[in-house]
């Protein structure tokens, strides 16, 4: 039987917001003797926090941590001349301006301090383009481990906290060895995977991409959307999406009157164009009528497995990313008939 895990009941952000304070607390010169290894643990973390924002790494005399300070998650006062801000986030993700409000809130407040901004993520995010735009540096999950893998102790909350990221790490990396059947009730499988797909195909924050929950009357899905292309007419635009173990080519048409005879086009010159190429596409189960369409869809499962029902990734890749081809050769023959 697994040992009770403290942080898999105290799973909100409240509650990391509180082991982040209690952790960064401990960095304060005036602990050093009360607990050495959590005074070492706690001020590891805050100097890589310090680094991972680019700030400039100060002999540390003094640190004051405050939680929930002005609707910030954690406020860390170093010395007198440093201020770092921590967005502490979970499942959820940034919204609106709020991080650059922040940090502009900061620089007003403490107009002679470096202001520093950390987006603390324990759970997956598809991008983080915007929450550097805000003058943010994400400190992840794999952060995490390895400082407290390099700075190991026997403290028991550091330990929950541990073995409580080391788990959610493990259920992300299962696309790499879960039978397919496994696959089903699994979100993190799906994220996992989505993940290791932005890196194979050298997406990274630049490119238009992304993968979300998408809420849904038949129970919903973690999808996954790349490739998005002008096709010519200004209402419509053409794009790659995986929905779990179905890969379907999409349109986005924003005119409504338009959308019925742009999703016959693009079905038909799909269709066509993947015919020549030799590859299969055929009809959705029923073609819907919203703003996103989709037009074809690979036949069955995209994914391809081994003797013993674990992905093979680099043919499931190759076989994802044909559908690419067919996608350019839409959008020039489109370009041509202009």
């Amino acid at each position: 039987m697994n040992q009770p895990n403290l942080f898999s009941f105290a799973t909100s952000e409240l509650s990391q917001d509180a082991f982040l304070c209690w952790l960064l607390s401990w960095a304060d010169p005036s602990h050093a003797n009360t607990d050495p290894e959590l005074h070492r643990l706690g001020s590891a973390l805050l100097k890589d926090l310090i680094i991972k924002a680019k700030g400039d790494l100060p002999l540390i005399s003094k640190v004051l941590v405050k939680r929930q300070y002005q609707h910030l998650d954690v406020l860390c006062l170093v010395n007198d001349d440093l201020v770092l801000i921590i967005e502490d986030k979970t499942v959820t993700t940034e919204h609106g301006n709020q991080l650059q409000r922040y940090k502009e809130q900061m620089i007003s407040q403490y107009p002679h301090s470096q202001v520093l901004g950390i987006y603390y993520k324990s759970e997956e995010q598809s991008s983080f383009r915007d929450v550097r735009k805000s003058g943010f540096e994400p400190y992840l999950r794999q952060d995490v481990l390895k400082l407290l893998t390099t700075h190991a102790t026997e403290n028991a909350i550091v330990k929950d906290y541990y073995g409580y990221l080391s788990s959610i790490q493990t259920n992300i990396n299962n696309y790499k060895v879960l039978h397919v059947d496994e696959w089903k009730n699994s979100q993190r499988t799906w994220i996992g995977f989505y993940q290791w797909l932005q890196q194979a195909m050298d997406i990274g924050d630049n490119s238009y991409t992304a993968w979300k929950y998408v809420a849904n009357p038949s129970g919903g899905f973690m999808g996954y959307f790349w490739a998005f292309k002008a096709t010519g007419l200004s209402d419509t635009e053409i794009y790659l999406q995986l929905e779990h173990e179905r890969l379907c080519i999409k349109i986005s048409v924003s005119e409504t009157n338009n959308r019925s005879e742009h999703r016959a086009h693009f079905y038909r010159l799909a269709t066509d164009i993947a015919a020549a190429l030799k590859l299969p596409l055929v009809k959705p189960p029923r073609f819907g009528h919203g703003e996103y369409m989709t037009i074809c869809q690979w036949p069955g499962d995209y994914r391809i497995f081994d003797g013993a029902g674990v992905i093979d990734l680099g043919k499931t890749l190759e076989r994802i990313r044909s559908l690419e081809t067919i996608l350019e050769h839409v959008v020039s023959t489109q370009a041509c008939a202009l």
